[in-house]
């Protein structure tokens, strides 16, 4: 199995998902992920559940965030779980970056082609949570 690396930023921009927690845990380098939640608590979950690298993205700082952790990652994950958050997340990365930007969806309410206006590369419908298959070298 291939192993995943700290080269992975993974953006929940409004809420974390327990089932991609669950999923990301069973990666063999999972500790290694860079990880963005939208609060302390969550930051403060995921520390205890093993994640070493968990940034708090609030929507003052979170340009400032992805300027910081940016440039060691060479592709970023989005996990939708709204809209609006979403599609801001997208803009932002994309005033920044010109790296793969990769957006899971778990529903089919919101229309993909606006995310791929906005500047993802890919958009990916996944209900079961595994994205393991975006972590291998």
């Amino acid at each position: 199995m291939a192993k995943a690396f700290g080269n992975v930023l993974i953006m929940f921009p409004d809420q974390v998902s327990d089932v991609f927690i669950s999923k990301l845990r069973l990666c063999d380098e999972y500790q290694s992920l860079v990880l963005c939640v939208p609060s302390r608590e969550e930051e403060d979950r995921l520390s205890q559940v093993g994640f070493q690298h968990v940034y708090v993205m609030n929507y003052r700082d979170k340009r400032k965030l992805i300027e910081m952790v940016g440039p060691f990652v060479e592709k970023i994950i989005v996990v939708e779980s709204g809209f609006l958050e979403c599609c801001q997340t997208i803009e932002l990365i994309r005033s920044i970056y010109n790296i793969p930007v990769y957006v899971i969806k778990s529903d089919t309410r919101y229309i993909t082609s606006v995310y791929k206006e906005l500047g993802a590369d890919y958009v990916i419908y996944n209900k079961t949570g595994n994205i393991q298959f975006l972590l291998s070298s």
